[in-house]
């Protein structure tokens, strides 16, 4: 569907890409999937393509799940991030030491 939008219209693949939330590089593969399916396919049987398309579908679920699971981990180091800000923060308030580096301090 991603791939059949990019070809259909007169966007760049950055644009589609953004649009369907996906990376450029993604795409580029799927278009280059795509296009080799498309050429080949007519000499394919239709469980052969229907074998191409299951291990499509399966290898975009994988994506998918990955991409959600980095979504996850993404999250929980900003948190993480911003909880050690904020305890550099008490620190600094609490015991009158500057721990974080002052801009253009020796090193």
């Amino acid at each position: 569907m991603v791939v059949e939008d990019y070809l259909s219209g007169d966007t760049d693949q950055h644009l589609v890409a953004a649009r369907h939330g996906i990376s450029q590089s993604s795409l580029s593969l799927w278009i280059k999937a795509y296009l080799e399916q498309k050429e080949t396919g007519m000499a394919k049987s239709p469980a052969n393509l229907q074998a191409s398309q299951s291990a499509f579908q399966q290898t975009l679920a994988a994506q998918q799940a990955e991409l959600s699971r980095l979504k996850k981990e993404l999250e929980t180091e900003k948190l993480r991030t911003l909880a050690l800000e904020e305890l550099i923060e008490v620190a600094e308030e609490q015991f009158k030491v500057a721990i974080r580096k002052k801009p253009g301090a020796r090193q």
